[in-house]
């Protein structure tokens, strides 16, 4: 569905999912979209989320946006953080964000780790 929805948006797109918690939309990317999916703002780790679209690190790049890519790592952007560059892409580009189905886990802390061995167990 991510690749389609990628081929009939016909722009750079990533992914998104509801996240009822303040908490965890403080430890990641958050954005706002029209009603058309197009990403209006995103903010990485923000202490006030403009949403609870929560942004997993997902993403296609389409081919025109390669010069916008290199721009960004020249500006000083960094290639550790994923998220920044999407953010930084949100803001020079066109930029649709496609509703991942299911759940996800991000392991990203002992706490979180604990939590999914929990469900699994």
């Amino acid at each position: 569905g991510f690749v389609d929805f990628f081929h009939a948006k016909g722009t750079s797109v990533i992914m998104r999912h509801h996240e009822p918690e303040l908490r965890r939309l403080q430890r990641t990317g958050v954005i706002a979209i029209d009603a058309d999916e197009k990403v209006l703002e995103m903010q990485e780790k923000p202490e006030r989320p403009v949403s609870h679209w929560a942004v997993p690190p997902f993403y296609i790049y389409s081919r025109a946006d390669l010069p916008a890519i290199r721009a960004c790592l020249d500006h000083g952007c960094g290639t550790d953080a994923p998220g920044n560059l999407a953010r930084y892409m949100a803001g020079v580009t066109d930029l649709h964000a496609w509703k991942m189905p299911g759940h996800r886990f991000d392991i990203g802390s002992m706490d979180s780790y604990r939590e999914a061995q929990q469900i699994f167990s």
